[in-house]
């Protein structure tokens, strides 16, 4: 009888995005017609637009003068945006670049205009209803800003930021029923967002929910114990119940976390902010305009624009990892490897970038580099369940160490016992000889996640090889 095979899959992880506030400062100005394909009546029809100026400014955001490297990384931004609709005029994606980098850079007019004229060309284009309900927003028009957030939902029903957004103008009107709704679809597709809970524990209270709002709150501190918003939520909630034991518990959880948490110093040197914001503006625009063109097939072109990018900018942003992968999907996983490799030996003490670099490798089925890479994120972080995980797939071949594949697996159970865990393990002790060990380890995971059919396979193909 055959043995039956059992696949590993790799559980990866995800990054989220923060927005980023900039202010404008002197620019040089290009100045070029474009076009893009409208649609009237069902016909095309020609839009011409011209690149906008840039809006010239003396001063940032927090008051002090912009240093050349400031304006050099601002003026870097808007070419690449530039540059991506003067080349790819019908990617309507990269015009709310454009718009968004204006108004950033406090040129509101402009961006609104540019986000009108894709919604001319394209009525349909959700991420420009979310972009000027961000506007509406912003200056306090609530009720515009929710009517613009549910068109985007209309026209994308799975974008979960601007389910948040919706949420943010509803709470502002007092529509606090209301913004249950997405906040409770919100919690249900990320579970491990804090803000989202503290929101919807915010939300309950406002409608008299006390006890669904203590149960948000408390799930928000799960996931950020020095989440204060969590802290004075759980406060509020008590002492609306009556409960002064436990609104005193929580006050005073919040006067120890005031007194340890480290204060802004006020003499900070106001153009460190600003270098800091501009740096991750630039980033964000390289990597918008490279998943542009990656969605547009033009990767060796996506390539290219990252290239360019680590060599304008620190390897400590994400950009390595997203060139990487890019090399992967045309077949060269080594000069991925070359990158990340590079960015960890930047930075020796980061745990995550390892990681990320022998998650690359183990992937890529370079074994070596991802053992010694995972090794490291161990060696760096020993409570890091993922790094054992990780450890555990390179060594589950014949050829290498399938018994060391088992210790790790335990070991990563042992600091998170989650099914995707037991499911390595119940994988290690399969390729070690164990089915038996392996067969307790697949039903474990089974039981954390019941309807997950891959588990339920493994297991099956497990229990039919027994026979």
């Amino acid at each position: 009888m055959n043995k039956p095979s059992v696949v590993v899959s790799l559980v990866l992880l995800s990054l989220g995005a923060c927005a980023i506030l900039v202010t404008a400062t002197k620019w040089t100005s290009k100045s070029s017609t474009t076009s893009a394909q409208s649609q009237s009546n069902g016909f095309p029809t020609e839009v011409e637009f011209r690149i906008p100026p840039r809006k010239p400014a003396e001063r940032s955001e927090t008051g002090g003068e912009m240093n050349s490297k400031v304006i050099a990384w601002l003026d870097e931004a808007f070419d690449v945006a530039e540059d991506l609709v003067q080349t790819h005029p019908k990617n309507l994606g990269g015009v709310c670049l454009l718009a968004k980098l204006h108004r950033r850079a406090g040129n509101e007019t402009v961006a609104r205009d540019l986000l009108n004229l894709v919604l001319k060309i394209d009525p349909n284009f959700a991420e420009a209803y979310f972009d000027l309900g961000q506007f509406e927003l912003k200056l306090g028009n609530h009720d515009e800003a929710e009517r613009l957030f549910q068109s985007c939902l209309a026209k994308d029903p799975k974008n979960l930021d601007a389910y948040a957004a919706l949420a943010e103008s509803q709470l502002a009107q007092g529509k606090a029923g209301e913004a249950t709704k997405p906040l409770e679809l919100l919690v249900s597709k990320v579970p491990g967002a804090a803000e989202f809970w503290n929101k919807l524990g915010t939300a309950y209270m406002q409608t008299n929910r006390l006890q669904e709002a203590v149960r948000a709150f408390t799930k928000a501190l799960e996931y950020d114990a020095n989440s204060r918003e969590g802290l004075y939520g759980l406060l509020s909630s008590h002492m609306k119940l009556g409960d002064k034991t436990k609104s005193n518990e929580f006050a005073a959880r919040l006067e120890t976390l005031d007194a340890t948490t480290p204060r802004v110093d006020p003499n900070r040197n106001s153009m460190d902010l600003d270098a800091k914001k501009m740096q991750d503006l630039l980033v964000f625009t390289y990597q918008t305009a490279a998943k542009l063109l990656t969605k547009a097939k033009e990767v060796p072109a996506a390539i290219s624009l990252l290239e360019k990018a680590t060599q304008s900018l620190p390897l400590s942003n994400d950009i390595p990892a997203q060139l990487a992968t890019l090399y992967a999907g045309v077949s060269n996983p080594d000069k991925g490897i070359q990158i990340l490799r590079a960015r960890s030996n930047e930075f020796p003490e980061n745990a995550a970038m390892w990681l990320d670099l022998g998650i690359y490798s183990l992937k890529s089925r370079r074994l070596d580099v991802a053992d010694e890479a995972l090794r490291r994120v161990i060696a760096l972080d020993p409570k890091n369940a993922d790094g054992y995980s990780f450890l555990s797939q390179t060594q589950m071949p014949a050829d290498r160490d399938p018994q060391g594949s088992v210790a790790s697996a335990r070991k990563a159970v042992e600091l998170s016992s989650t099914a995707e865990n037991y499911y390595i393990l119940g994988t290690a002790y399969y390729n070690a000889g164990k089915p038996d060990l392996a067969k307790e380890s697949l039903w474990k995971a089974m039981e954390l996640q019941p309807t997950n059919s891959e588990f339920r396979r493994a297991w099956n193909s497990l229990s039919d090889g027994a026979k």
